[in-house]
């Protein structure tokens, strides 16, 4: 798992960056958990949240992000 700060966030091109690194996902598959553990909408995603992800392992690039939980 990972963690970071959200630097930037795109919900509409599937894109956010974390220490510099431009990750994606899919927004209609990637799971998001909000701070109570319950499921969230990607559109809860704003720049300056703390955030953990996972990333995707069918992903060769791994570039791909699975799940976010925001802090």
């Amino acid at each position: 798992m990972h963690a970071g700060t959200l630097q930037a966030v795109n919900v509409g091109a599937g894109t956010f960056q974390v220490y510099g690194q431009k990750l994606n996902f899919n927004a209609q598959r990637v799971k998001v958990f909000g701070r109570d553990g319950k499921p969230a909408s990607t559109f809860g995603l704003k720049a300056g949240a703390s955030v953990r992800f996972t990333l995707d392992p069918s992903d060769s690039r791994r570039r791909r992000v699975a799940v976010i939980y925001i802090n």
